[in-house]
């Protein structure tokens, strides 16, 4: 399925679209960039797209779960999206000519589109890729793996024997000269 929208069909009092997407589609590019994830049930999107002068408003919510891996302890999980977002689209045409252009804060919160043409998976892909946690933990308070045996320690203590607790820089009192 495709997810473009031509601007000829968004009127002056805007278009409301809902979809549900498997995935296939939308993450057809996102598996070329090697992300750990993948998603789990289809992705329901309401959309309203208006128009505010040459330029168009996107209001969308995304609705799906993602499986991620935790990057303490290496297990899956599922994360729940359920987000609200805004997005502006303008023309490509706008930076005709321009080799070199000095983005403003404003402009980095505004997408491009060509030949009037709205790309919607691109925008999707973009708004989950902004709600992925930099750091993905199964839970707040996840304990991660032992580094001796590789035991998740969410599941219980491993059966590792202590060591005592000295300075990381203790082996360097080996290398200064006598």
């Amino acid at each position: 399925m495709a997810l473009k929208v031509s601007t000829k069909d968004i009127h002056a009092g805007g278009l409301s679209l809902h979809l549900t997407e498997s995935g296939e589609t939308l993450f057809e590019e996102i598996k070329k960039d090697l992300v750990d994830f993948e998603l789990k049930g289809p992705l329901d999107v309401d959309l309203f797209i208006e128009p505010a002068g040459p330029d168009f408003r996107v209001k969308g919510k995304l609705k799906g779960n993602i499986l991620l891996t935790c990057s303490r302890c290496l297990a899956s999980f599922i994360l729940p999206l359920d987000m609200p977002w805004e997005a502006i689209l303008s023309p490509l045409s706008v930076l005709k000519g321009e080799e070199e252009v000095e983005l403003t804060g404003e402009d980095v919160e505004v997408s491009f589109f060509k030949d009037d043409v709205i790309d919607l998976s691109q925008i999707l892909r973009d708004q989950i890729f902004l709600s992925i946690p930099w750091k993905p933990l199964c839970q707040e308070v996840c304990k991660g793996i032992c580094p001796r045996c590789g035991k998740n320690l969410n599941d219980g203590a491993c059966q590792c024997p202590g060591t005592s607790e000295g300075s990381p820089f203790e082996i360097l009192n080996k290398l200064k000269p006598s």
